[in-house]
């Protein structure tokens, strides 16, 4: 009997399992990830900071929005430090990279502008490591050879899938998007989501620069699309579509 990810992915023919795997290594190598952050001082509350993350994953053509204090950073750190010191084998090994890398400090002072700069760069680092990790438990549960093995690489699946909120939509369509796609490589070719909605958008509206076959274009839920370096920076003031305001929670990868 296997687990709700192996089985997902042991369930494939051999032609999606290595897309499947094309996708998760590209992702895991080249995942993008812009941060920003936001001072928030409600009435009546001790001010504190959101921390915006934008996650571009090439591989399987996805992007969306993170927003989370810096607390709920920490509790997902002690939490994979706590399961790399008590597994052995395989998930040690896992775990290694993310238990141990830089992490910002914890401050009973309130947030300066210096300790945010620093969280948001070392922020930024870590939720690459999460997406990359993430992709390592799809590509090992492949050759996941035991029921046990492949439970625990459930258990973190979903630890990461709950910390990342990744939109219900994305998720679901996830697997099947990404088998639609014959190369996680940069394309625009047959299969590939088209940067052009029912408008034939051929241009960024922001730059108005026309779109290319080698640049990364971020198409919204609304269909509006728009240059990755154009939008983010649009993000950093507004998390809504130039275009029509819709809010901006996540959507497909299109191009490099």
């Amino acid at each position: 009997m296997t687990t709700a990810l192996t089985g997902r992915m042991h369930d494939l023919q051999l032609d999606s399992v290595d897309k499947v795997k094309l996708a998760h290594e590209h992702d895991r190598s080249d995942v993008k990830v812009h941060a920003s952050a936001m001072w928030y001082a409600p009435r009546g509350v001790t001010p504190f900071t959101i921390y915006t993350l934008i996650v571009s994953c090439p591989g399987t053509k996805a992007w969306w929005v993170i927003q989370k204090r810096f607390s709920q950073f920490h509790c997902l750190r002690k939490q994979l430090q706590k399961l790399h010191a008590f597994s052995t084998g395989a998930i040690r090994s896992l775990l290694k990279d993310i238990a141990k890398c830089e992490f910002p400090s914890r401050h009973l002072s309130f947030d300066t502008a210096t300790i945010v700069t620093e969280r948001k760069t070392l922020l930024q680092d870590f939720t690459t490591k999460v997406i990359a990790l993430r992709a390592a438990c799809v590509l090992q549960s492949l050759n996941a050879e035991t029921t046990s093995l492949g439970a625990k690489l459930d258990h973190i699946y979903d630890i990461l899938q709950r910390f990342l909120e990744i939109p219900d939509g994305l998720r679901d369509e996830d697997l099947r998007h990404t088998l639609s796609v014959s190369s996680p490589t940069c394309s625009n070719g047959s299969g590939s989501p088209s940067t052009a909605n029912e408008d034939d958008e051929e241009s960024c509206a922001i730059c108005m620069s026309a779109f290319d076959a080698s640049e990364s274009v971020l198409t919204m839920a609304c269909h509006h699309s728009f240059h990755e370096d154009c939008i983010i920076h649009w993000f950093e003031e507004k998390l809504t579509c130039p275009l029509c305001r819709d809010e901006a929670v996540g959507g497909h990868v299109v191009g490099c």
